[in-house]
């Protein structure tokens, strides 16, 4: 390699290097100084051992990629947390104009109208804890760590109270909901945990599903339970199949889609905490099929604490 090479080649890769200066500053000063050691020796030699600023030029490729992540990640999150922020500032904005009207002709402020209107400040209020509550699980199930809290739980009344909790959800997506319990599913899980699992396959359902109906089906054998969660929408295609399992993934990756992109990830974390399994079968336009196998009697795995 020349001066002239070795000193563009440096150039190029310190260049590049500025861009995630702030995200991995361990890696980065190691580069630098490998860096700085390269251009002393080719200060003498210019003998750069073969295969090294490609190696370099790799790792901050990879550096660039989650400096890339990172900002889709803190664009969703400001999207989806605009999201029930805006509507409480229209209704704060309502009810101020309201008491401030004073006038014979704005309509009266009866405690029906007042009540509604608190109520759907709650509403707003709880999703926006519901966004940050995916926010801390998130950070939670990132560092490889799922507390558990088991006991007996019932499948087919988590479920059920899952599938009411969206009532209203579902009715404005048009989509009924047919539940199927061929047998009595009770196990040792954390029911929170199988909650959270059955909402994401729900939401997911309503979201690529809507104007059609969604089938439930609840069954059980002596060792595993399953949930079977079928949609009629838009389908998954084979290649996609596994990268929907990965953090920050969708189906449809326009944002307004909604969503972070983790929720079947977190889904899978949590069947892999309860010693279990989520699957998908699925043909673009035919939707898709999720199934979820519980052993019904914990199996402790490996970072994963249990408290019965």
């Amino acid at each position: 390699m020349t001066r002239d090479a070795l000193d563009d080649t440096l150039q190029q890769l310190r260049s590049r290097l500025r861009v995630v200066a702030s995200d991995d500053r361990e890696t980065r000063s190691l580069i630098l100084n490998a860096l700085d050691v390269i251009e002393a020796e080719g200060a003498r030699a210019c003998d750069v051992p073969p295969g090294v600023a490609d190696v370099m030029s790799q790792r901050i490729a990879e550096l660039e990629e989650a400096v890339a992540a990172r900002d889709e990640f803190i664009a969703t999150v400001a999207h989806e947390l605009r999201n029930p922020l805006s509507p409480l500032v229209f209704q704060a904005r309502l009810l101020l104009d309201r008491l401030e009207a004073g006038s014979e002709s704005a309509p009266p402020i009866t405690p029906e109208w007042t009540r509604g209107q608190v109520r759907r400040f709650e509403h707003q209020l709880h999703r926006v804890l519901e966004t940050l509550d995916r926010l801390l699980d998130l950070s939670r199930l990132s560092s490889g760590r799922i507390d558990l809290r088991l006991d007996t739980v019932n499948l087919g009344d988590a479920v059920r109270d899952v599938i009411a909790a969206f009532e209203g959800e579902l009715a404005v997506a048009q989509c009924p909901v047919r539940v199927q319990e061929r047998r009595r599913a009770e196990g040792q899980w954390d029911r929170i945990r199988v909650e959270q699992v059955c909402s994401n396959l729900i939401s997911n359902a309503i979201r690529y599903g809507a104007g059609q109906p969604i089938d439930v089906v609840i069954d059980a054998d002596d060792q595993f339970a399953t949930i079977e969660v079928r949609d009629y929408g838009v389908g998954i295609s084979r290649e996609d199949q596994q990268r929907i399992f990965e953090r920050f993934e969708r189906v449809q990756p326009d944002r307004r889609a909604g969503g972070f992109g983790v929720g079947l990830w977190v889904a899978r974390s949590i069947c892999a905490a309860l010693g279990g399994t989520i699957t998908v079968e699925s043909e673009p336009g035919h939707g898709a099929r999720f199934c979820v196998v519980l052993p019904r009697h914990h199996v402790r795995t490996p970072d994963h604490s249990a408290h019965a």
